[in-house]
């Protein structure tokens, strides 16, 4: 079942793309030197969270994402973006407030000018699939930029836990618009219009 349906374009191209091996799976085991300045942070201010085992990022809880979206830890979570890594129908159904859409062109022009010292904070329907292929290519790029001798350029990075459909069912008052489709319902919407 496809991601997004209608609107391909280079950003689905480059998610598709699989890992190619486990040194851009599993980042920050083979670098812990460049540990997650975002984990020390969380670690610092005991914000609960777990690591993802297959990409070595936190799955923060929605519970956290609201405080760090509310701005409750002052500046030192203050520079983040979200991103909603869903079909186009989806988002435009309902998404985290302040959330882009990661296969548009705005948001792909927000993600490259992120700083380093920005949280870039993940998420789909669950959070099991595709917001994970995403990251596992920025995982790339920060293994391109070591190998190089570059600085990390992307550091800070985490997961919603639970996804949309996690967040939704917590804080819906922090959804705009105040709803959700699911893949399914979206793939089935799909199939409809383009019934011949």
């Amino acid at each position: 079942m496809p991601g997004n349906y209608e609107n391909v374009n280079v950003t689905e191209q480059i998610i598709n793309q699989k890992p190619t091996s486990n040194i851009e799976q599993n980042f920050y085991d083979y670098f812990p030197e460049f540990e997650s300045l975002l984990i020390r942070k969380m670690n610092l201010y005991k914000i609960e969270f777990e690591i993802e085992p297959y990409l070595s990022v936190p799955l923060i809880t929605p519970k956290y994402v609201l405080k760090i979206i509310r701005n409750d830890f002052g500046d030192v979570f203050r520079n983040y973006n979200i991103f909603d890594c869903r079909s186009v129908e989806e988002y435009e159904m309902g998404h985290v407030v302040g959330a882009s859409l990661m296969s548009e062109r705005a948001a792909r022009k927000k993600f490259t000018l992120a700083g380093s010292n920005s949280i870039l904070i993940f998420y789909c329907e669950f959070s099991s699939k595709r917001c994970k292929q995403i990251i596992s290519i920025i995982q790339k790029v920060n293994t391109k930029g070591i190998r190089e001798g570059k600085s990390l350029l992307y550091p800070n990075l985490a997961i919603i836990e639970g996804g949309y459909c996690n967040f939704y069912k917590q804080y819906p008052h922090y959804c705009d618009p105040r709803g959700y489709l699911t893949e399914q319902e979206a793939y089935r919407n799909y199939l409809m219009k383009n019934k011949f």
